[in-house]
């Protein structure tokens, strides 16, 4: 169990990127460049249909929106 599942108000989670596509889909590695896990990507595996994502663009320095997830994540390859 993790910390935010007892609280019904915790269910929201950001996106950082300078992906072009902002809030079309969440894509993150299954492991970081080294090989090993990190908080940021692992998260992404938790996000389920009805939670909130808020989008934030690192080149913009700046929450640029807002969406509802649709659906369970799935594996698939990061094309560009």
């Amino acid at each position: 169990m993790h910390w935010w599942e007892s609280g019904v108000g915790e269910n929201a989670f950001m996106e950082v990127t300078r992906r072009d596509d902002i809030g079309v889909d969440l894509k993150a590695p299954s492991v970081a460049r080294g090989g090993g896990a990190t908080p940021g990507y692992s998260l992404v595996s938790l996000v389920r249909p009805g939670e909130v994502v808020i989008h934030y663009n690192s080149r913009q320095a700046a929450i640029v929106g807002v969406s509802v997830a649709t659906s369970f994540p799935e594996p698939a390859p990061i094309e560009s």
